[in-house]
């Protein structure tokens, strides 16, 4: 039966790992949201390839012959593919094709990348993840698009502007991109919470030689295995002169996952960039996007070959118990076999000892008996002697009770003298000084500075109070907390109650039986011990108290 229960569990466990969904994905079909990457690697051995489409038209003329009119729409299709070489790096690469309907219309390759990512080798059951990632991208189109430039000057400097900036770029334009990636991953396998966030430069190698900033930060949550939800935020511009009328947008977006790797997903970019007046807008309002992406274990069969040889392992290895046990147990019942055998050959000769052992036996009782009838006999006598002793001794007796009586109680008072006097003598400083005076310092008390914590090692001095103080059920006491004069009066008072609260909450919750004795209350600087203006003095002063609220008690307790 247990060779049956390990199999299913082992093949259970197979088949959870055949089912494993796919992360969501980003453009370039490594682990993000749409346009924002995180720190997270793909894993050895993981392929995976992402197709998606996006569109926006046009909502003003372009400043440019080369940009769109007005009312154009511009149709972008983005193909990905990416390989985790291990359990740190990730190879990608993507291509872009375009298509414009409106105005002059054009379709045409746009793009074309080629990346890698890096992780940090961080433990696995760390919430943060940090990598970079570089790529280089090479433009295919006859124009960039959407053509804006500095002051709408044809030779000026080319302005990052529009959505597809990176995806139509102008033939003989190359864009080498280095970005810093940092992800903060928590939560369960109910629901898994990440953040992202992306930093870096591009720069741009031919016709128009920009170096741009890149910022990308992204929340992504997944409330079960079967969906993301995503919202991310976008900023691109010129390093040498930043703008808040550069390309700057958020993305919401949703991921649908299924259990044998497929993701659809979709979503809509909306532009936050200010208006530039008589200048272009870097970006259109909005532009909406949807895509598919799978994601697949190269090595699934391998894994699996595993999983099957660790499976018929751990079944060879309970046949071996199993056959183990079972020579066991006849090697028992061989056992018990041979002694039974054993114990019938001898039964005769056993029955035959017994009765000799009886005859033996009765004549011993014979002589047993005689010898205590005179026993007896014996014993008679002595009773009668010690019948006439006891008589002597009652007589005895009875004149000296009441010298035995008295020295009694003597002997009783000088015991309960010495005892008190060995009592007194077990007491502690603090507890002599807290019975003689009704105040006590705590000295081996400790917090940190400027704050109530109580610190770890004060805690066991705490519990040897408290264990004090028990013995002492009658007493009402105060903890008093007092500090020096360094500082707000304010501060300083809410300090000490704060830490007078602290021990008192200490004190109750490891000795119930004194939560209805102690009170406490805050002095702050108002009483102080030593001059304060020394550090001595001050240490002196930085102090808490027990202090004795009903001290008549304090005579019945120094006995």
């Amino acid at each position: 039966m247990k060779k049956e229960i390990l199999a299913v569990c082992v093949a259970a466990s197979a088949f959870a790992g055949d089912a494993a969904f796919s992360p969501a994905l980003t453009w370039q079909g490594t682990r993000g949201l749409t346009q924002t990457q995180s720190a997270e690697p793909l894993g050895e051995g993981r392929l995976s390839v992402s197709l998606k489409g996006s569109a926006f038209t046009q909502d003003q003329d372009g400043k440019s012959p080369y940009s769109l009119v007005k009312n154009a729409t511009l149709a972008t299709f983005q193909g990905a593919m990416s390989y985790g070489l291990n359990n740190g790096a990730d190879l990608f690469g993507t291509v872009t094709a375009y298509g414009v309907n409106g105005g002059a219309n054009q379709k045409g390759l746009g793009s074309g990348s080629i990346g890698m990512k890096l992780g940090l080798p961080l433990p696995e059951d760390f919430p943060v993840r940090a990598g970079i990632m570089g790529q280089a991208i090479g433009g295919f189109a006859g124009s960039q698009l959407i053509e804006n430039r500095d002051g709408n000057v044809k030779t000026a400097k080319l302005r990052p502007d529009g959505y597809n900036y990176f995806e139509t770029r102008k033939s003989g334009n190359y864009d080498f991109q280095l970005m810093g990636l940092l992800s903060l991953v928590f939560g369960n396998d109910d629901i898994k919470v990440r953040l992202h966030g992306n930093g870096g430069i591009s720069s741009t190698v031919g016709d128009d030689g920009e170096r741009l900033g890149l910022l990308a930060g992204g929340l992504e949550i997944a409330p079960g295995r079967y969906l993301s939800i995503g919202v991310e935020g976008n900023y691109r511009t010129w390093l040498d002169k930043p703008s808040g009328k550069d390309p700057l947008w958020i993305t919401p977006s949703m991921y649908i996952k299924t259990p044998v790797g497929f993701n659809l997903h979709g979503g809509a970019d909306i532009a936050l960039s200010s208006e530039r007046g008589v200048e272009a807008n870097a970006l259109a309002p909005w532009r909406a996007f949807g895509g598919i992406s799978a994601s697949f274990d190269v090595f699934a069969k391998s894994r699996a070959e595993a999983r099957a040889k660790a499976l018929r392992d751990s079944l060879e290895r309970e046949n071996l118990k199993e056959t183990s046990r079972r020579l066991a147990e006849k090697a028992k019942q061989d056992s018990v076999n041979a002694a039974n055998a054993l114990a019938a050959k001898n039964k005769d000769a056993l029955e035959k000892e017994l009765a000799a052992a009886a005859q033996q036996k009765a004549l011993s009782d014979s002589l047993s008996r005689r010898q205590n009838e005179l026993l007896e006999k014996e014993r008679q006598l002595k009773l009668k002697e010690d019948s006439l002793a006891m008589a002597e001794q009652d007589r005895r007796r009875q004149r000296g009770v009441a010298d035995s009586l008295e020295a009694r109680r003597i002997q009783d008072s000088i015991a309960m003298a010495k005892k008190l006097e060995e009592e007194k003598g077990k007491r502690g400083d603090l507890e002599r000084e807290l019975l003689k005076s009704g105040v006590a310092k705590l000295e081996a008390l400790y917090f940190e500075n400027g704050k109530t914590a109580i610190s770890l090692n004060s805690k066991p001095y705490l519990q040897m109070v408290g264990q004090i103080l028990a013995k002492y059920p009658k007493l009402k006491l105060e903890v008093g907390g007092h500090t020096d004069n360094k500082g707000k009066k304010a501060a300083n008072q809410k300090l000490s109650a704060g830490r007078a609260q602290a021990v008192k909450a200490f004190l109750a919750e490891a000795y119930p039986e004194l939560a209805g004795s102690l009170s406490a209350k805050g002095y702050g600087d108002s009483k102080p011990k030593a001059n304060n203006k020394t550090e001595d003095g001050r240490l002196q002063n930085r102090r808490v108290e027990l202090k004795v609220l009903n001290p008549e008690i304090l005579k019945e307790y120094a006995k």
